[in-house]
């Protein structure tokens, strides 16, 4: 679906955004085995007062249930 990947964006108990690109943050003191869903979800936390919930798949290489 278009919103398969992005952010979702809630604001109170509505969603008022789906499949939102968000910056990556490059500081230089973040591990560099964190991708760029990690690195967004901390960015967004550097520009702005939110609470960032990421949701990543687990990779043992079985398909999701």
């Amino acid at each position: 679906s278009p919103i398969h990947d992005g952010a979702v964006v809630i604001k109170g108990n509505k969603i008022v955004a789906a499949g939102c690109f968000l910056p990556i943050s490059f500081r230089p003191d973040i591990e560099k085995t964190l991708g760029t869903r990690h690195r967004a979800g901390l960015a967004i936390t550097e520009e702005a007062d939110a609470i960032v919930l990421i949701v990543s798949p687990v990779e043992t290489g079985l398909p999701p249930l």
